[in-house]
């Protein structure tokens, strides 16, 4: 009675040993996908992301954008090493910008700041308690540039900014909350939209809010005066969730900050305030000091339009794994995937992801503009 006992005991021992072991769990890796390379200097960086950026446009058709430009007083203010003015080299940056659009394109330009004095002071006080003038600078937001979708014309463009160029447009506050709802109308149904702003500062609209709300019949008045109260002291978070929650792509450009910026705390602040702004509507945060910074930024918030899957095999079949935007990092797992660019005219390309690596990935374009991706 033993062996018949002994050789199934020997047999289940010999099944356990040849079962199939449990598959090994994949280990976290970082992937990104960036708009370029960042070796060399700027301006080499800078004709190669350019490159990029118009094959990308190309295969992504019709765009709908709509730059939101701080023109506030605090533009005036120094930055950078140099010594040089904000709104100067801002202007320079924004010309530069121009030059990006193609005739395709439908572009929209909204300023605030540039027509009403400024009407809270640094301490968040109400400047000589003239809360009537407060109003009108956090309704100061107007529509300087705008084409229909195919008619973006260059020199028009150009001539709308002009003004800007001038010290004497930079005189208000930083109504960024209204901005964005304005923003907003101007996309509505729009395809490809993305609203990408240009600032130096924090919102000033809430912060006015505040202020009046602690006289009730001070507000009952205001409110009475300006009808649309509650959407011009908006706060830019709010007024973002209206576009998340239309897909409109949103990307915040931190202008003229630097090292050199006499109030660190201050400059850390609005640092702070943006990274957490930009994370809430799924962006990155961006910050510029030159004009070909903010170029090279600017080309930076659009790309961040572009979305990608990583798909991976499944019984033969093709399944997105993860997903995210050009310029965002994102963790996924290690293995093989064929990274698909959501595009009208899909591009994909076979990427390997190690967990002990960063795995960058970046486009690269030939003299013909044929459009490609490598490590």
């Amino acid at each position: 009675m033993k062996r018949p006992f002994m050789f199934i005991t020997v047999m289940i021992m010999f099944a356990i040993g040849c079962a199939t072991p449990p598959p090994k769990a994949k280990l976290p890796a970082d992937f990104l996908l960036a708009g370029t390379s960042s070796e060399g200097d700027l301006k080499d960086i800078t004709e190669r992301k350019k490159a990029v950026y118009h094959a990308l446009k190309e295969r992504s058709g019709q765009s709908s954008i709509v730059i939101i430009y701080d023109a506030s007083g605090s533009m005036v203010d120094k930055g950078g090493e140099k010594g040089q003015r904000k709104f100067e080299a801002a202007y320079q940056g924004l010309y530069h910008i121009g030059s990006l659009f193609g005739s395709e394109d439908e572009v929209k330009l909204l300023v605030f700041g540039s027509t009403k004095p400024f009407g809270l002071m640094k301490d968040g006080s109400v400047f000589h308690n003239d809360y009537h003038r407060a109003m009108e600078a956090a309704e100061d937001v107007r529509l300087v540039y705008s084409c229909a979708p195919g008619r973006f014309n260059r020199t028009e463009f150009y001539s709308s900014i002009k003004y800007l160029e001038s010290e004497k447009a930079y005189k208000g506050d930083t109504p960024i909350g209204y901005a964005v709802l304005k923003a907003h109308e101007q996309l509505r149904e729009a395809k490809n939209a993305k609203v990408i702003l240009i600032t130096d500062g924090q919102e000033t609209g809430p912060q006015l809010s505040h202020v009046v709300s602690k006289d009730k019949n001070r507000e009952i008045r205001l409110r009475k005066e300006f009808q649309n109260y509650d959407d011009i002291t908006i706060g830019a978070e709010t007024a973002i969730k209206g576009l998340v929650s239309d897909n409109i792509n949103f990307s915040p450009i931190v202008y003229g900050l630097g090292s050199s910026s006499s109030d660190t705390a201050e400059s850390n602040r609005i640092r702070e305030y943006f990274r957490d702004l930009a994370a809430k509507s799924g962006s990155l945060y961006i910050e510029a000091m030159t004009p070909l910074e903010l170029l090279n930024a600017f080309m930076d918030a659009e790309l961040m339009s572009v979305r990608y899957g990583l798909y991976s095999s499944v019984d033969g079949k093709k399944q997105e794994a993860f997903s995210g935007r050009v310029g965002i990092p994102i963790s996924a797992e290690e293995g093989s995937y064929t990274l698909g660019i959501h595009l009208p005219s899909p591009l994909e390309y076979p990427v390997e992801l190690r967990p002990s690596e960063k795995n960058i990935y970046y486009f690269v374009t030939d003299g013909s503009g044929r459009i490609t991706v490598k490590k």
